[in-house]
């Protein structure tokens, strides 16, 4: 199964999303060695073309992997909330 998660930063929360970038990337990393697979992430941008979320897809067996793996990323600290939707990939889909 895919999952797609979409968070929203909170507001005033741009210079803690720069102190926990490194760490919010080392676990993203981390997601190959879970069971599950990060396929696509980045952030979302605001109208100021500014980071104001992020968008994640993760391939994992179940909604409560990807669920716990999400809410240890550091990247937490940043955002006011998130989302995960399961999604049936039909297009464009990686290999």
């Amino acid at each position: 199964m895919h999952v797609i998660i979409i968070a929203r930063d909170a507001p005033g929360r741009a210079g803690i999303r720069a102190d926990v970038h490194a760490r919010h990337r080392a676990h993203l990393d981390s997601a190959d060695e879970a069971p599950l697979r990060l396929c696509v992430s980045g952030p979302t941008l605001g109208p100021d073309g500014q980071p104001d979320g992020s968008m994640l897809i993760f391939e994992a067996e179940d909604l409560g992997i990807v669920r716990a793996f999400v809410e240890r990323d550091p990247m937490t600290d940043v955002w006011s909330s998130f989302a995960l939707y399961p999604f049936d990939w039909k297009r464009g889909r990686p290999t």
